[in-house]
């Protein structure tokens, strides 16, 4: 037969778990409200604005932390994978701006490539004549 572990830190994660169905979904409510006013204070810390000179998102649904120095992957291997403790931890260092900024989401995945996907979509336009858009 073997024997359980009665590790002292599974015991007290059991105690404080809540116990009732309405009392999780309090915690579950006041988790993702810190989140939300977690990521909306970087967002304000960052500028609200998506940093790329062809775009103007201020969407804030749309906006992205962008690592300046491509290291994200380190980032999240430092610090954790979920967007909370990344963001914990850049609050931790007063929002630094130097190593990270905003970008539409857009912007973001464009910034792998070297180009903005926005700056493509402005050359289309003005090539497309506009009595021919409906």
């Amino acid at each position: 037969m073997i024997a359980r572990s009665a590790s002292p830190r599974h015991s007290m994660s059991r105690r404080r778990r809540p116990s009732t169905p309405l009392a999780r979904m309090r915690v579950r409510k006041s988790g993702l409200s810190y989140r939300r006013e977690l990521r909306a204070e970087m967002i304000d810390a960052y500028g609200g604005k998506c940093e790329c000179p062809h775009c103007d998102v201020t969407i804030p649904e749309f906006l992205t932390l962008e690592h300046k120095r491509k290291d994200g992957a380190e980032h999240r291997r430092r610090v954790g994978r979920n967007a909370q403790a990344q963001l914990l931890d850049l609050k931790r260092q007063g929002w630094p701006t130097e190593d990270h900024g905003l970008l539409c989401f857009n912007c973001n995945l464009g910034a792998g490539t070297g180009e903005c996907p926005h700056n493509g979509i402005a050359a289309i336009a003005v090539a497309i004549p506009q009595d021919t858009l409906h």
